[in-house]
């Protein structure tokens, strides 16, 4: 037989979103389809991938990995370049890798893995030599990487039909014994694996491998299918994703020891014709589709567990479902660094103490917890949501328990990256004014928003992009969500804070900027109705908007109607200053 049956093949059922994220990285491995692999990739059950690197985690013990395939008196760097991948792969994952190879390739392998060299000879010898070294060593799981596999007529050739049978080992008996799973990587159709996928093999122009295999993997090149299954591997295991730094230094290493270019036949760091460092963007490729492309699946944070946020479970008895009972902060993150965390944290701080709720997590607690988030979900432009909520109760009650374990949820979201103050970079808003109709308590960050939303839901109904709130005394208190300035007289005016009004984070910072480093009259005032209708400019400020312009009000324009001088230059302090330490 040609192995056992990989383990989940339920996952097209149960795990939708990582399916989707398997079959874009197969369709960007095939993408070139320079030797029609795309075409055998379409005839392939969709999820190959992911199946192989669900398989590689169950597995436990020995894992022997194949490879080597003769060209001209040596061998080809594509193959041996991707058995090292994968034999760090299960190294990390707590497998015993061994090398498989022709003696060429062990030798030049053997300083850096555990080797096994294989000898040429007949398939009955082949045979014999695997169930031998199966009986003493069986295994629990085989992976054959660009290894020669036999044509229907028993013989061995390379893309250019020619006979080659006399330079390869026979390595289909050590898939044919293999009590285990088998997988097989390809990129030509004539290696070890292909015979999954005959029948749209035999539309190309070659003479096709006829072996089989549990699961078959196909890729332009076979080394980055390797890369690609070692980085989905890793991760599945705790959603990052490994670096895999070392395929140029292997391929030089391979060439040092007598590899060579696969096409090319030249002694040169390449795989099968590509240039230099190709297989490097094929890997910033898959990175952007696990952590940023359509298919990225993001990672969350419930009670101490990282987890799929779509896999993320809250109970229904949660006060914070029950009754908005918790408080939140959004962070900011740029090129994975976040802004202004102190004065995230001590806000958060001041919310819970706000709503009487002891904090569960010290500030190097949270700080851990959100890097790790940071990293897991693959850093970039970030905003982190994170909530604390009273947690889950026996019933539904008004007046809180005097014992709760609060629920800690945090989870990313991608945001747009920061404006330089250019006008270019603008992201200008159009508002609309209300009477301020929420809550009381606007200081604490409460999940609690439907008066917030309510009054959003004002201002998209006049197709507007914010609402600009005002008190019983026509004093502006802030927007829906975001403080306001308001340019008046060349004056700048921001309503002082209280009960009305939530303590931004970007407020705060941006007035200490301007204190330091501008010599603009700056008034912390109750801000007037006419004020904001007859001002200069008016900014909207957030956490992930930064400083933004507003150009319109209930219908008229700001002064000339685009973004002023002034919001330029105050968020071009922010952006020369947004990581300076509060």
């Amino acid at each position: 037989m040609a192995g056992a049956a990989l383990l989940g093949d339920a996952i097209a059922v149960t795990q939708p979103d990582l399916l989707a994220v398997s079959e874009a990285i197969e369709a960007l491995l095939a993408t070139n389809n320079h030797r029609g692999m795309d075409r055998v990739r379409a005839s392939l059950t969709p999820g190959y991938l992911l199946r192989a690197a669900q398989t590689i985690r169950a597995c436990s013990g020995r894992v022997y990995i194949l490879t080597g395939f003769p060209v001209a008196q040596t061998f080809e760097t594509d193959g041996p370049a991707g058995a090292m991948a994968l034999y760090r792969l299960c190294q990390r994952h707590g497998k015993d890798p061994v090398i498989l190879s022709e003696a060429a390739v062990t030798e030049a392998l053997s300083q850096q893995c555990c080797c096994y060299a294989l000898s040429q000879g007949t398939q009955e010898q082949a045979q014999k030599a695997a169930a031998g070294l199966y009986k003493k060593d069986p295994p629990a799981l085989v992976i054959s990487i660009e290894c020669p596999g036999a044509a229907e007529d028993g013989h061995y050739y390379n893309m250019a039909g020619e006979d080659i049978s006399k330079r390869c080992v026979r390595v289909e008996p050590y898939l044919d014994h293999a009590n285990c799973p088998t997988i097989a990587i390809g990129d030509g159709g004539n290696e070890v694996g292909m015979g999954n996928a005959l029948e749209s093999l035999s539309a190309l122009d070659i003479r096709p491998a006829s072996s089989t295999c549990s699961e078959l993997i196909v890729a332009d090149v076979s080394n980055w299918a390797a890369y690609a299954l070692c980085a989905l591997t890793d991760w599945l295991d705790d959603r990052t994703m490994s670096a895999i730094a070392d395929m140029q230094p292997d391929l030089e290493h391979l060439v040092r020891n007598g590899a060579v270019d696969g096409v090319t036949g030249a002694s040169t760091a390449t795989e099968d014709g590509f240039p230099e460092h190709a297989a490097e963007r094929v890997m910033q490729a898959v990175h952007a589709i696990l952590f940023g492309g359509e298919h990225a699946v993001t990672t969350a944070y419930v009670n101490g567990i990282f987890t799929p946020l779509s896999e993320a479970r809250i109970s229904p008895m949660d006060r914070g479902f029950l009754f908005g009972d918790g408080v939140y902060e959004v962070i900011p993150c740029y090129g994975g660094q976040p802004v202004a965390m102190p004065y995230h944290l001590e806000r958060l701080h001041d919310s819970l103490e706000g709503i009487a709720l002891s904090p569960s997590h010290s500030d190097a607690q949270l700080h851990a917890l959100i890097d790790e988030l940071i990293r897991r979900n693959g850093g970039g432009d970030l905003g982190i949501y994170l909530q604390i909520t009273r947690g889950v109760v026996e019933r539904r009650q008004h007046a809180f328990p005097d014992k709760c374990e609060p629920t800690v949820f945090a989870y990313t979201f991608p945001i747009s990256p920061p404006s330089d103050g250019s006008i270019e970079s603008a992201t200008c808003f159009t508002t609309v004014t209300r009477p301020d109709q929420r809550w009381g308590r606007c200081h604490i960050k409460s999940t609690a928003l439907l008066g917030n939303v309510l009054h959003m839901m004002e201002a998209v109904e006049e197709n507007a992009e914010e609402v600009l709130l005002f008190n019983d005394h026509n004093q502006l208190t802030e927007a829906a969500a975001c403080n306001v300035f308001v340019v008046s007289d060349d004056i700048i005016l921001t309503p002082e804070l209280d009960h009305q009004k939530l303590p931004g984070v970007t407020r705060r910072q941006c007035l200490e900027l301007l204190a330091a480093h501008s010599d603009w009259a700056v008034e912390i005032r109750p801000v007037s109705l006419e004020e904001v209708l007859s001002a200069q400019e008016i900014w909207l400020s957030s956490s992930t908007k930064e400083l933004s312009p507003v150009v319109r009000v209930n219908g008229q324009p700001v002064n000339d109607g685009k973004p002023g001088p002034r919001w330029s230059a105050a968020q071009q302090l922010f952006h020369q200053h947004r990581f300076s330490r509060p």
